[in-house]
């Protein structure tokens, strides 16, 4: 099984406020996992980025993947119950952020 990680668009305006110092991450996966949603959070492996998911409780963290320096250079979501946003910072530079609906949602125009 390949696995293609979905990109943060960066073109999308930051979130209100400072950029954080912590992420904040669904809790873990409970049971079986049926679908999931890979984020790629940081450019590279090296840097790793603050996360933000929000809001936190829609989903579960299913695998979390640390970069080499710290940080999380990706992530894994499942059980997605309702749209979310994934943001991130690398070095308190804003990278991102994608939407994740639920499976089998329609996508929003």
């Amino acid at each position: 099984m390949s696995v293609v990680f979905q990109p943060l668009d960066p073109h999308q305006p930051a979130p209100p406020g400072p950029p954080p110092t912590v992420s904040s991450l669904p809790p873990p996966v409970t049971g079986r996992v049926t679908a999931e949603s890979y984020i790629r959070t940081s450019p590279t492996c090296a840097a790793g980025a603050v996360v933000v998911v929000n809001p936190v409780d829609a989903a579960r963290s299913w695998v979390t993947i640390p970069a080499d320096a710290g940080g999380i250079t990706g992530i894994a979501l499942a059980q997605v119950t309702a749209p979310l946003t994934v943001s991130a910072w690398v070095g308190g530079r804003y990278q991102g952020t994608i939407t994740v609906r639920p499976a089998g949602a329609s996508p929003v125009p």
